[in-house]
């Protein structure tokens, strides 16, 4: 069976805002998962702490990363 019928391509979305204390935890955890057919993106909400840096450093090529320049909220954030 085609991986992509039996595993419908996922992508998680991690909404983060100055959250560099458990941000690596998160994506460590969810990366660890065993399903075979997703990608993981990062939205940082105008962080002012070391998340941006953080998540260039360690999780490079893992995930994708978007920044807004502002917080944005929830709502736009997630879109």
């Amino acid at each position: 069976m085609n991986k992509s019928k039996k595993y419908p391509f996922v992508v998680l979305i991690v909404l983060n805002y100055n959250g560099e204390e458990i941000l690596g935890k998160c994506l460590n955890s969810l990366l660890k998962t065993n399903y075979p057919n997703f990608k993981i993106v990062v939205v940082d909400n105008g962080s002012t702490d070391n998340s941006i840096k953080i998540i260039r450093k360690y999780f490079k090529g893992k995930v994708d990363l978007i920044v807004n320049k502002k917080n944005l909220g929830f709502s736009k954030g997630m879109n």
